[in-house]
């Protein structure tokens, strides 16, 4: 059964305030996928962040589940206990949890350089579904950049196409599980302009459960040495998997 997608190509970092609130908030209320592309170059990230913020503001009764895939903002308290954020880069803070009703409701995995595949799927199965699980949510916004991709100069990460549907199909059961479906792909940044349209693909295909037939030609990223999950990686998620339970239970 193919998903009802909606696809909406809208710049969010040049709408207002309101107008962004009111786009999270129809997916919110029709409980519909979507998937939205944006400005690449701009900081949406805290863009999203003041809409979440606005739209807790309105009450409309969700608990919203915050989640970039990279670059996420610099470990910030989450804004209340009805919000959990996520940060899965090199910055963020293992400390910086979040504040008052909000401890607990921002959780940073701070990978280090040359993780691949099996660190983001185990930081994902150990640390960002079961806290999802814990947490309840009934909305979730994911931050979807793709600079940990295995040719981008930035980030210094391994990870190919699998890796990001792997990713994508674990929020998706949890936003069915939990959200009715209300999931919020943003597409966002990576610095590989030959490798990124091919990692999105992969996130688009798993949103829609159309498979494009398009074959990536760099899923030999796959076969590199040390993609598998490395002992010092394991260590560092399996802190971070530690502090699950203090995210605010739904």
């Amino acid at each position: 059964m193919v998903a009802n997608v909606d696809v909406w190509i809208i710049d969010i970092d040049r709408c207002a305030g309101a107008i962004q609130t009111c786009w999270i908030e129809a997916v919110a209320t029709h409980g519909e996928r979507a998937i939205a592309p944006v400005d690449p170059a701009s900081p949406s990230k805290a863009t999203i962040e003041h809409a979440v913020r606005l739209l807790l503001a309105r009450d409309i009764g969700l608990r919203a589940a915050l989640h970039p895939f990279e670059r996420s903002p610099s470990g910030k308290p989450a804004p209340a206990a009805r919000s959990i954020h996520f940060s899965i880069s090199d910055t963020g803070g293992l400390a910086e949890r979040g504040d008052g009703d909000g401890f607990g409701a921002n959780v940073n995995v701070p990978l280090m350089p040359g993780c691949g595949h099996g660190a983001y799927v185990a930081t994902f199965e150990r640390v960002v579904v079961p806290a999802l699980e814990r947490f309840a949510p009934e909305l979730i916004i994911v931050a979807s950049g793709y600079d940990a991709g295995g040719f981008d100069a930035m980030a210094h990460m391994m990870c190919h196409s699998g890796t990001f549907a792997a990713m994508a199909a674990m929020m998706i059961d949890v936003a069915d599980r939990h959200c009715q479906g209300r999931l919020v792909v943003l597409h966002e940044g990576g610095y590989s302009p030959f490798h990124v349209p091919f990692c999105g693909l992969a996130v688009i295909e798993q949103l829609t459960g159309v498979p494009s037939g398009v074959a990536d030609p760099y899923a030999t990223l796959a076969n590199l040495p040390y993609q598998d999950l490395q002992p010092h990686q394991d260590a560092l998620i399996e802190r971070v998997a530690e502090l699950v339970d203090d995210v605010p239970a739904g």
